[in-house]
């Protein structure tokens, strides 16, 4: 009798041994686990950012690509120097030309006096 309680607490012993074993190899395979999901977790975050990145990099190269592709408009049309004294020289009057040119009086003088056609008194008969 005694060597069947022997026996039997030997069992019980060799059991709960192997349970012990289980539940620390389910431990450590959880740890890892968990360190994988992790890492998966890391990767998918790096991925959307890779993404989306490229995605706004791909529409700001195609929103340039646009841009260059569409032709500018021409900026309006400047008074030049050479048009202003060529009006005054045809004896138009500075108001005139300033209202053709759409532009001020001053400017109008200021052209003149750059082609060197505006006499020396014109700045004081404002």
């Amino acid at each position: 009798m005694q060597l069947t309680t022997t026996m039997q607490v030997a069992g019980v012993a060799s059991v709960l041994l192997v349970q012990l074993f289980l539940a620390w190899r389910l431990i450590v395979t959880t740890r890892a686990l968990d360190r994988v999901q992790a890492r998966m977790a890391n990767q998918g975050e790096a991925l959307s950012l890779l993404t989306d990145t490229s995605e706004n990099g791909f529409s700001a190269i195609a929103r340039e690509l646009d841009r260059l592709a569409t032709p500018e408009a021409k900026p309006a049309r400047r008074p030049s120097t050479r048009r202003v004294a060529t009006a005054a020289r045809k004896g138009r009057t500075v108001a005139d030309i300033a209202a053709e040119e759409r532009v001020s009086e001053g400017e109008v003088r200021l052209r003149l006096g750059l082609a060197g056609q505006l006499p020396a008194d014109a700045f004081a008969s404002r």
